[in-house]
């Protein structure tokens, strides 16, 4: 079982800077939550698993998910476009 401390880059194992705030307001009746990132946060928490990652160590830290879970969700893509 993989444990991470959330201050820790599951990948390189050095420590990360920086939080996220949350805001919660609403828009026409509907709760509103918003998640940011402060100014010299340089790390991802994967939105599949959950892990901590430096940019750097995601190659495309843009799409929410660490290496590991976009190649798992490409693959997953992949196989069900195989026609059968």
């Amino acid at each position: 079982m993989k444990v991470n401390n959330m201050d820790v880059c599951i990948e390189c194992g050095e420590a990360v800077k920086g939080t996220f705030t949350v805001a919660e307001s609403s828009f026409a009746g509907f709760p509103v939550i918003s998640v940011s990132r402060t100014v010299d946060n340089d790390h991802i928490v994967c939105d599949c698993c959950n892990d901590t990652y430096h940019m750097a160590c995601c190659s495309n830290w843009h799409s929410g998910l660490c290496d590991r879970c976009l190649r798992r969700d490409v693959e997953l893509d992949r196989l069900q476009e195989t026609p059968a």
